[in-house]
């Protein structure tokens, strides 16, 4: 059986999307194969995304690069919105601040919220226009990026440099 994806709205490109998980996937496994991992005594692995925000923000934040900078004020300025339930049972997207001591730190937690929008939100509907999704998934990938230049650990995991 065919799904008729065609009724649905199409915010952002495939190759985009598939990009854009194909690269935080591999970061996440870079992460907790150079120690920023949770988990021990043989609990699942999680990566430790707060524990890297708070060692690399502050220098990601410094950045020289223009399109980094373009990318945290992407993130940072206008956040990307979290689905909420209500007491009534019904999902809504709110506003809600990013967790971080500085703007480098928000942005690595705005990455990982538009990966959960993506994958778990609904991004078929209205309540963001294409236009910012594309937006918010470019700069998410510009910060992926700049972060592996942050940690040499991270970035040989990453590119199996060995």
């Amino acid at each position: 059986m065919e799904l008729a994806f065609a009724q649905y709205r199409k915010p952002l490109s495939p190759d985009l999307v598939a990009s854009f998980f194909s690269v935080f996937a591999r970061f996440e496994y870079a992460l907790k194969a150079a120690g920023f991992a949770a988990g021990a005594g043989h609990r699942r692995a999680e990566p430790q995304w707060s524990r890297f925000a708070s060692v690399h923000g502050y220098d990601l934040m410094r950045s020289p690069d223009r399109d980094v900078q373009i990318a945290i004020a992407t993130l940072v300025n206008d956040p990307p919105m979290v689905e909420m339930m209500s007491e009534e049972n019904t999902v809504f997207w709110a506003t809600r601040p990013l967790a971080g001591k500085n703007n480098g730190t928000r942005a690595i937690h705005a990455v990982q919220r538009v990966r959960n929008n993506l994958f778990h939100g609904g991004k078929h509907t209205n309540h963001s226009s294409p236009e910012r999704d594309r937006d918010l998934v470019r700069a998410s990938l510009v910060i992926l990026s700049a972060c592996l230049e942050l940690d040499q650990r991270v970035r040989t995991e990453f590119y199996d440099e060995y």
